[in-house]
This record gives C-alpha cells, sequence and structure tokens, in this order.
C-alpha cells in the first residue's frame, strides 16, 4: 500500500501547488497518458508528489486516477480528502491549464483552495 507524505487537506493543497510551481510541465508517460512519476524527467503529477513511493506507484498502477487507488485499497489517504485529492489531480492533468511547461491556473487552484476552507498563505509567491 502507499501513502501520502501528507497529513491534512492544507498539508496537500500546499506542497501540490508548491509542485505545480516548480516549471517541470504536466507529468506524461508513454503514449501521452498522465503518469504519477516519470524516470526520465524526474518529474511527478500533483499525487505523485506527495505520495511516498511514487516511482513504483507508476509502475504498478499508470493511467488509474486516485479514486481508483483508493477504492482498491491501493493508496491510504489518511484524513485527507480524496475528493480534494481528485480535483488536484484534475488540475494538473489538464492541458488546459498549462502554457509548456508553466502552470497557469493560478486562480483556478486558489478557488478550490477557498471552496475548500483553506489559507491562500503559503502559495508561491507571485501567485
Amino acid at each position: 500500500m502507499f501513502n501520502l507524505t501528507v497529513k491534512t487537506d492544507q498539508e496537500a493543497f500546499d506542497a501540490i501547488a508548491a509542485h505545480l510551481n516548480k516549471g517541470k510541465g504536466r507529468c506524461m508517460g508513454p503514449k501521452g497518458v498522465c503518469a504519477y512519476y516519470d524516470e526520465d524527467t524526474d518529474n511527478n503529477c500533483a499525487i505523485g508528489a506527495i505520495v511516498d513511493d511514487p516511482a513504483s506507484m507508476e509502475n504498478a498502477h499508470m493511467g488509474e486516477g486516485v479514486d481508483t487507488l483508493f477504492r482498491e485499497r491501493v493508496l491510504d489517504v489518511g484524513n485527507v480528502s480524496l475528493r480534494l485529492l481528485t480535483t488536484l489531480q484534475t488540475v494538473h492533468d489538464g492541458p488546459e491549464n498549462w502554457r509548456g511547461k508553466k502552470f497557469t491556473a493560478v486562480d483556478y487552484l486558489k478557488s478550490i483552495g477557498l471552496n475548500y476552507g483553506l489559507s491562500l498563505d503559503n502559495l508561491p509567491s507571485g501567485w
């Protein structure tokens, strides 16, 4: 079973926002499928950025959504909202949220945080 490296919704939101700001772009595997981890680029998707072993998860579960991994008891999300994680995964995976390797859906991400009652104080500077 895989585990998250964060314990709360706020920690998940902050860590994923920081990851999206790294400028590595969407994490894509073979044939253009979204991936939890790409060894060639050392990049993670939103969820792969907060999982304890994204490389192993990628090898076994490429293309499966976080909700599927939870239902199949492959991923333990602890106290973090599965709905939040699914939403953040969708934000990462959407090509419309990127311009090249730059994440551009900052306002959308902020609205997600506010909808979940999360603080925006730890978002990367300039956002």
